[in-house]
């Protein structure tokens, strides 16, 4: 008799584009809700936002810069096209002279203070803010994400002018 060899089946156990899609799609879903309840801890239950307050330093402005920064000012942050409030100032910027640093010729640093009367004298300037955040690893981290750290610059903004600070410190009100 004329018998055929049977070829073997062998089951089909590969894994294909889709597979995999479907696979990648559903441990992204799950990162995102384990990342969501850790966000919803951080602002809740036990991690009650505590009030502080952040100390900084605005340098070489001209003297009228102060009359952006007066009592009850609130600080802006831009966030792509969003702006997130930062804090409200707790008292007027402090105006202090500002020292320029110019090398001497037999090599030291001379510091230079222009007279607060000359018209390209500069200043800094001194002031405070309060706001809400939960502490972590050494920094601030505020409601909208935004994290505040001592020595760090930022970019903020009033409702009347834009300009760059220099956070000092950030102490917990209690």
């Amino acid at each position: 008799m004329n018998e055929q060899p049977r070829k073997k089946i062998r089951p089909q156990n590969h894994l294909n584009v889709l597979d995999l899609a479907l696979l990648l799609l559903a441990l992204l879903a799950i990162i995102a809700v384990w990342q969501r309840n850790n966000l919803r801890f951080l602002f809740e239950g036990d991690r009650v936002k505590s009030s502080y307050t952040v100390t900084f330093t605005v340098s070489a402005v001209r003297a009228d810069t102060a009359d952006l920064l007066g009592v009850d000012t609130v600080l802006y942050v831009r966030d792509g096209n969003t702006a997130h409030e930062l804090g409200r100032l707790t008292k007027d910027a402090e105006v202090l002279p500002h020292t320029v640093l110019m090398p001497r010729g037999d090599g030291g640093v001379a510091e230079v203070v222009l007279s607060p009367d000359d018209p390209q004298a500069l200043f800094d300037l001194n002031g405070a803010f309060t706001c809400r955040g939960v502490p972590r690893d050494g920094a601030l981290v505020l409601e909208g994400g935004l994290t505040l750290s001592p020595e760090m610059e930022l970019s903020v903004f009033t409702s009347r002018g834009e300009m760059q600070i220099f956070v000092r410190s950030i102490t917990e009100n209690l």
